[in-house]
């Protein structure tokens, strides 16, 4: 990836996962950096060319792009709920109300939140910087199992969890 420029180089399939396994290995900045570089390739050079959808696939300027809404390549959206905003939807695959609470704070950006809702309830995440701590407001409506990540168990973050 740096040999590159700190551009990803992949297929359908490594654009689904390459940004998730960054950040389960400790690479999340480097992730958001990916995705939010204006340069090609990367999500945001597709805004940065006026793009209001997500493309087939990363094309260079001036080539075919194929399909202008290609929700296959979208995934990236999951992973800003996933890593950032830390909400991981049934983690083990054996319980839909199960969520572990887990954000990777990206050194960029200031402030986060993120939702989910299903049948049984909603958690809304939200983590913003002050000075030396981050503070990370948990609220949680309805039979939700949520459980804290490690992130959270950090002496620099101040968490703030209710739950109706």
């Amino acid at each position: 990836i740096h040999k590159n420029g700190d551009h990803f180089s992949v297929g359908y399939l490594g654009a689904r996962c390459i940004f998730h396994v960054l950040s389960t290995y400790g690479y999340a900045d480097l992730a958001y950096k990916m995705i939010t570089k204006p340069s090609f390739p990367s999500y945001a050079n597709m805004i940065y060319r006026g793009e209001t959808s997500v493309w087939e696939r990363f094309s260079v300027p001036g080539k075919g792009i194929g399909s202008r809404s290609h929700h296959f390549m979208a995934d990236v959206s999951s992973w800003y709920l996933k890593a950032v905003a830390g909400i991981n939807v049934n983690p083990e695959c054996n319980d839909p109300d199960k969520i572990v609470i887990n954000p990777h704070f990206i050194q960029a950006l200031e402030s986060v939140q993120g939702s989910y809702t299903n049948d049984h309830g909603s958690v809304t995440v939200r983590w913003e910087r002050e000075k030396e701590k981050l503070h990370v407001t948990i609220h949680v409506n309805g039979d939700l199992d949520i459980v804290l990540g490690e992130s959270l168990k950090s002496e620099v973050c101040v968490v703030s969890y209710h739950k109706k």
